[in-house]
């Protein structure tokens, strides 16, 4: 007599389906694996993807990879079908199907923002800062991601960054679509949270404008279109960018900036400057002739003029981080620390030769003065601590302290405004290009440009 262990449920034998489609392996169900579609997906018209990888083919070439079979992306994706699927996280993930669905406020994240985000967060986050501080790759790693799930406009902004800087490593058509893509989303969305500025949105809003710099479409140098004007086109949109960010940094800049979580990718400095080194420029005026007669005894010169005191110059404080007309956060540097080139400059603000009737008045130097001395620090940290994080740091932030005057006359094509924004595009030339992939080749463009009107 044969006893059944009544706890024993006995099991047909059946076939496991292990290369079933995405839709059936979600659903939990079996798949016939048919093709090009299974018999679940057919009945129910549902989208059947087989995430089973294929051999690669040598002749085929993932839309995010480049035409040469030399030059690999470090996360690169391959091609399983260009019909079907156009990712494939096999690089960091065994099959597409396993990586569950990201929601964020504007939708559940596709392929391809999965994708960038990804290289986002393992590439461009340490690419966009001349700082190598944890605290800033913790912000631009961790915080940055984290905030853009509720924030369209941040994650919008991320994944346009990411597009760039992701071309810049592998060209790649699709990926340039993308970028513009995400770039016109990232933009609509800022625009519309502009118009709401809370407590809760602020630090997102300010990074937000941090980030926009980046994305600033740059002119296409390869071609026949890449004018002077459009050159110095890219110049003045870049510009104006960094005037909302001064906005919106001086709405918190007196009250309490400093306890954002944000503030440390804000801070204007990294050390603080010793005091610049003496330099004399003696002018001498003398009123007798190169050459005097022999019989001319009485040689008598004019003292020389006392050299001017730059530490005193006749302008006030400029208050550009101040919105409310309190004490300013920012003073202009004294004495001034400049070349001779831009001494000579700045005397000639400060003391402007006479001019007739006929040549009008000039009404400029109250908006170059400020400027033109903004580069001392520039030079002062040059001279002191060399090629620094902290020259860097300053290079990146000068264009905050110009007033919307200032970049009005860039604008204009003014000839002494042009000179100092120069002198600042030959800084920017000086920063490691790790940094400053999304303006690759544009800065000596704009300067030939400057010298050739």
């Amino acid at each position: 007599m044969v006893r059944h262990n009544s706890g024993f449920v006995s099991k047909r034998p059946h076939k496991k389906s292990r290369g079933g489609c995405a839709t059936c392996r979600r659903k939990k169900v079996k798949c016939d694996e048919g093709a090009p579609k299974c018999n679940y997906c057919a009945i129910r018209q549902l989208d059947c993807i087989y995430t089973r990888v294929a051999p690669a083919k040598p002749t085929d070439s993932s839309p995010y990879q480049s035409s040469n079979s030399d030059s690999q992306e470090p996360h690169s994706v391959q091609d399983l079908d260009d019909e079907t699927i156009e990712f494939n996280y096999s690089s960091y993930s065994p099959s597409s199907a396993l990586i569950p669905k990201i929601y964020t406020s504007s939708g559940i994240l596709k392929d391809e923002d999965i994708f960038f985000l990804h290289h986002y967060r393992t590439h461009t986050y340490s690419n966009i800062t001349v700082r190598n501080e944890e605290i800033i790759h913790h912000i631009n790693r961790d915080w940055v991601p984290q905030a853009s799930i509720s924030k369209p406009f941040l994650l919008y902004t991320l994944l346009s960054i990411s597009a760039s800087h992701s071309n810049s490593l592998v060209p790649s058509p699709q990926k340039v679509i993308a970028m513009d893509t995400y770039r016109q989303k990232a933009l609509s969305e800022f625009n519309k949270a502009l118009q709401n500025i809370t407590d809760e949105n602020y630090e997102s809003l300010l990074l937000t404008s941090l980030f926009m710099q980046i994305i600033v479409p740059p002119p296409n140098l390869q071609t026949s279109d890449s004018t002077s004007d459009t050159i110095l086109n890219w110049l003045d949109m870049f510009l104006s960018m960094t005037q909302g960010l001064r906005i919106l940094a001086g709405l918190k800049w007196e009250s309490g900036i400093e306890h954002l979580t944000v503030y440390p990718a804000f801070r204007r400095e990294i050390r603080t400057l010793p005091p610049p080194p003496a330099i004399t420029m003696p002018i001498y005026h003398q009123t007798e002739p190169p050459n005097p007669p022999s019989s001319y005894k009485s040689r008598t010169a004019t003292p020389p003029p006392p050299v001017p005191n730059l530490s005193n110059l006749p302008f006030e404080t400029v208050q550009l981080m101040s919105t409310s007309g309190a004490q300013p956060y920012w003073a202009l540097p004294t004495p001034a620390f400049l070349p001779p080139c831009l001494t000579l400059l700045l005397q000639a603000l400060v003391s402007p030769p006479k001019c007739s009737d006929a040549e009008g008045v000039d009404i400029h130097p109250p908006t170059l003065l400020p400027a033109l001395h903004a580069l001392s620090p520039l030079f002062r940290s040059l001279y002191h601590f060399g090629l620094s994080p902290d020259l860097y740091t300053r290079i990146f932030v000068y264009p905050t302290y110009l007033p919307p005057e200032f970049l009005q006359l860039v604008r204009m094509r003014e000839a002494r405004a042009l000179v100092i924004i120069s002198w600042w595009l030959a800084f920017v030339a000086l920063v490691p290009q790790t940094t400053t992939w999304w303006m690759a080749g544009l800065v000596p463009r704009v300067l030939e440009c400057i010298s050739a009107r």
